[in-house]
């Protein structure tokens, strides 16, 4: 069974459930902007307007980020629902975090403006996330977050 560590957060990627792959994602999100010295809290159950409340202390402005975490499917790619009726849209967040998780465990996020996504229902990483060069590639995030 292979597991993930990285940042406090541990996951056995066989045995999980979608709904556990993308809790333990929005966790691990949660610690990352943590260590980097935001204030984060968790959005309301059932409200469609982003996962997380990412607050700058410095500042006080607070984004709404919409976490999106995908395994590998069959077919190589990461594939990330942004729309699904009456569950989840993207496009009430001001951020989408694609966190596609490898098969060790590795955690490659892609943090983006919610207009990069513009009306899209869907969202797709076609190769390993680490090496991937297609659109959504630029928000690929090598360090820090910020915004």
């Amino acid at each position: 069974m292979k597991r993930m560590i990285q940042g406090g957060v541990i996951l056995a990627l066989a045995s999980r459930t979608h709904r556990e792959i993308g809790a333990v994602g929005e966790r691990w999100l949660a610690e990352m902007f943590q260590r980097q010295g935001y204030r984060v809290a968790y959005g309301q159950l059932g409200k469609k307007d982003g996962d997380l409340r990412v607050v700058d202390v410095i500042t006080g402005e607070v984004r709404k980020i919409e976490v999106k975490t995908a395994r590998q499917c069959k077919d190589g790619k990461w594939r990330f629902t942004l729309v699904k009726d009456g569950h989840t849209d993207h496009q009430h967040s001001d951020m989408v975090a694609l966190l596609a998780v490898m098969a060790s465990g590795r955690v490659v996020p892609f943090v983006m403006p919610v207009e990069a996504l513009a009306n899209q229902r869907q969202a797709v990483i076609t190769s390993h996330p680490e090496r991937y060069a297609g659109k959504l590639a630029r928000w690929r995030v090598e360090g820090q977050i910020s915004f």
